[in-house]
């Protein structure tokens, strides 16, 4: 399990280093995702719930009214990426089962 954000550099990468961040402000995303990476036996699947994506200049800001809402929110992104890891470790233990070495 893991947890990334950042801006989208690619975007920037075929430019001088002053026009790079000029460029980015004015065209970069940025994002922020949880993500969990399988383990190689499993054929490494990388799973990731999006929790901000595409925000515009390569910035993003988040406000809570208490930290009890926020506390919810997040758990709420640890359940999606929960369920997508479950739904894959089901679909694998399947495949398994099917497929024997």
């Amino acid at each position: 399990m893991y947890m990334t954000g950042g801006a989208d550099l690619e975007l920037a990468l075929n430019r001088t280093a002053s026009k790079a961040y000029s460029f980015l402000m004015e065209n970069g995303k940025g994002y922020f995702y949880l993500g969990w990476h399988a383990p190689t036996e499993m054929a490494g699947k990388l799973l990731v719930a999006n929790v901000v994506r595409d925000a515009p200049e390569c910035k993003f800001a988040m406000f809570f009214c208490s930290t009890k809402c926020g506390r919810e929110f997040m758990n709420a992104q640890f359940d999606k990426i929960d369920e997508l890891r479950n739904e894959h470790l089901k679909l694998w233990s399947d495949w398994k089962a099917h497929n024997p070495e």
